[in-house]
């Protein structure tokens, strides 16, 4: 593994309470969308001063803000928008956040956007999901770039080369985010930690057709 550890510069969205909504993929099939996988518009209130949005964002593709955590507060913006939006547009853990108020491409920039004060308009998508299956011999690198934010809690694969992965011949890209390990959600270390023990390793993949494309 070749791993790279992007700096998190996120302080304005620190969460407020400890209860999150969580995407659930374990068991999944070969490629699983969600059944309406086109983007959607989230509008959010602008945060009172000091307060956050209520959502941890994760930048390490450089150019989408992966939800990695959703605050069930109502009084915060993600929260009070989960409140009264209706069940297939709400905002959750594993989306993709394209867009803020017509700034795209670049997740700093977006993450500027998210501090000025104002309300926001999102376009979001939903992730297409995916468990592949890698056999690794002893000793044999995965074969994958990996990038990842300190505080996160998934790896984006930023290239494949020789390697486990290559070779075992699954369905995975660059761009594409790791987003469990046997099974097992976990920090990003912790991630790491089990795919260098493990012989034949179990990933489960997130992914967004933008990201992709975008590092093709």
């Amino acid at each position: 593994l070749c791993c790279y550890i992007a700096e998190e510069d996120e302080p304005d969205l620190v969460l407020q309470n400890e209860l999150f909504s969580s995407l659930q993929t374990a068991e999944l099939p070969a490629w699983m969308a969600y059944e309406d996988s086109r983007t959607f518009e989230v509008k959010l209130e602008a945060p009172q001063a000091r307060d956050s949005l209520g959502l941890h964002l994760e930048l390490s593709d450089g150019m989408t803000a992966y939800v990695s955590r959703v605050s069930l507060d109502h009084l915060l913006p993600a929260g009070a928008y989960n409140l009264h939006a209706p069940e297939g547009n709400k905002l959750e853990v594993g989306f993709y956040i394209l867009e803020i108020n017509g700034v795209s491409g670049d997740a700093q920039q977006m993450m500027d956007v998210t501090r000025s004060g104002v309300g926001m308009i999102m376009r979001c998508r939903r992730p297409q999901l995916s468990v592949v299956k890698v056999k690794k011999y002893a000793h044999q690198s995965m074969g994958l770039d990996l990038q990842f934010t300190a505080q996160g809690r998934v790896l984006t694969i930023c290239k494949i080369f020789d390697g486990a992965v290559q070779e075992s011949g699954v369905d995975v890209k660059p761009g594409d985010r790791i987003i469990k390990v046997d099974g097992r959600e976990g920090t990003a270390n912790e991630l790491l930690a089990r795919i260098a023990q493990a012989r034949h390793v179990e990933l489960t993949i997130s992914r967004c057709p933008e990201v992709t494309t975008a590092f093709a």
